[in-house]
């Protein structure tokens, strides 16, 4: 084979090879996420509530939703010991969305940010997370109290009766 021949066939051998791999580049590019948006609950909830925490990841360019898409879900500041995501790891739906569980121990105030992170692209929530409420102080007679009073009167009763027998039997 002489060289032109050769030179010829590497030639339209390496720009079929490129235009393979520019369309496969070019297939893909719509399902680069581009947007990540992380929706938690409004407001202030409870520290020992279980939440749900949901990203939506959106293509690059587009902003269709993509499905199928890996999202890595983790706390970025203001978890405490025991604050749990329950999956971490989710599989976007049809419409692009990934949902996971935030488990948040109770008994102090706080703010906590949480991030999802999909194809590079982060995006960030904050959970703001109420306290406990303290245990019911009520000093109203409950069931329990009447029957403490009941017993402590019949105590007072039995030693007064015990109290004037004495008194009687000295005189």
């Amino acid at each position: 084979m002489s060289k032109k021949l050769r030179t010829l066939k590497g030639l339209v051998g390496g720009s079929l090879l490129a235009l393979v791999a520019a369309a496969s580049v070019a297939a893909y590019a719509g399902q680069v996420a581009g947007v990540v948006q992380l929706n938690g609950p409004a407001g202030a909830v409870n520290c020992d509530e279980n939440l749900n925490i949901t990203a939506v990841i959106l293509e690059s360019g587009t902003g269709n939703p993509i499905e199928g898409q890996p999202v890595e879900f983790s706390f970025v500041s203001g978890n405490m010991a025991g604050d749990v995501i329950v999956d971490a790891s989710v599989t976007t739906n049809a419409a692009g969305e990934a949902t996971t569980q935030l488990d948040l121990v109770g008994g102090t105030a706080r703010v906590v940010t949480i991030q999802a992170v999909a194809d590079g692209v982060a995006g960030t929530t904050t959970v703001t997370c109420a306290a406990a409420g303290l245990p019911p102080t009520s000093t109203l007679p409950g069931t329990s109290t009447v029957a403490m009073l009941a017993a402590g009167l019949a105590v007072l009763l039995g030693s007064g009766m015990i109290l004037r027998r004495f008194a009687t039997d000295r005189r």
